[in-house]
């Protein structure tokens, strides 16, 4: 898919115009809070009547949702419910395919196995690309310490084609991506020591044990760059891979969320201005037009 204009909106600080944001909630409906009657795989979109969000995906070694997590206890060791006292919707529980006793303990080892999870966002309008500027999820162990998480981006783009990120969580990232929340492992060459980031753990057996988190997720936000997503993407798939556990325990994912806001500041970033392709002048909406406030091969005039 090539894009045949440039979106002039993504280029400047958006005055009027609302943020553009996907969640996908990752939650199902259960009447006893433990059977997953129906995965919601729907995303909700705001700002915007053209991205799509696809469904919901998930990689070969990962077992079709059929179990979710409706309570949880927060630092306090107090038990907590997700939506309220009455509510019978829970948080999805993600499952890999391998038994308890072969569980994949390396990440590049699960991501072969297909251990992941997709959601992916693409912006249909030939004249605009997707302005991101933050992707946030909350994540959750459920049952055990082992889970380890890491994420990746998989990106469409006019400049490069199709591309991936490298592992976005390492030593240095994990802390400004969760203030803290959860922990990260080195390898250490120990026997069943896993390396990688766990997030908080959180379910109706065991109280949180990072005095950090307060709500029963590792609240995970990473800011966008141009260096991440570059400015003529069209199309993004958060990948999240998982592992360290077999088939008897869990990963909770909930509010996976793109937004054209910073969530980290509250403050929209400035993406570096880029000529249109065909030096058409574009409105602060980012359609073409003649008059009024315009913006011109990276310059903004009134005509």
């Amino acid at each position: 898919m090539k894009k045949q204009l440039l979106f002039a909106a993504a280029m400047f600080v958006s005055i009027a115009a609302s943020a553009q944001t996907v969640v996908y909630p990752c939650t199902s409906t259960s009447e006893d809070g433990k059977k997953a009657t129906a995965v919601n795989n729907d995303a909700t979109i705001e700002g915007s009547t053209s991205i799509e969000a696809a469904t919901i995906s998930w990689g070969s070694g990962v077992l079709e949702p059929s179990t979710c997590q409706k309570t949880h206890k927060n630092v306090a060791g107090e038990s907590l419910n997700y939506f309220g006292e009455e509510g019978t919707t829970c948080v999805t529980k993600w499952v890999p395919v391998v038994a308890s006793d072969a569980a994949i303990k390396k990440l590049d080892d699960a991501y072969a196995a297909g251990q992941y999870i997709d959601f992916k966002i693409s912006e249909t309008d030939q004249e605009k690309y997707l302005d991101i500027k933050s992707i946030a999820f909350n994540a959750a162990r459920y049952g055990t310490d082992a889970v380890r998480i890491n994420a990746k981006l998989l990106i469409g783009s006019d400049g490069a084609g199709e591309t991936e990120t490298e592992w976005l969580f390492t030593g240095k990232t994990w802390e400004s991506y969760t203030g803290g929340e959860g922990f990260w492992t080195e390898a250490t060459g120990a026997e069943g020591e896993i390396p990688g980031y766990g997030p908080a753990r959180e379910d109706a057996s065991k109280a949180n044990t990072n005095d950090k988190n307060e709500d029963g997720f590792s609240n995970i936000v990473i800011p966008i760059t141009n260096d991440i997503i570059p400015a003529d993407a069209y199309e993004v798939t958060l990948r999240i891979c998982f592992y360290g556990i077999g088939s008897n325990k869990a990963l909770g994912l909930n509010n996976v969320t793109f937004t054209s806001e910073n969530l980290a500041t509250g403050v929209e970033n400035v993406r570096v201005a880029t000529p249109s392709v065909d030096a058409r002048t574009y409105n602060l909406g980012g359609r073409a037009a003649k008059s009024g406030l315009l913006i011109q091969k990276g310059k903004k005039y009134v005509k």
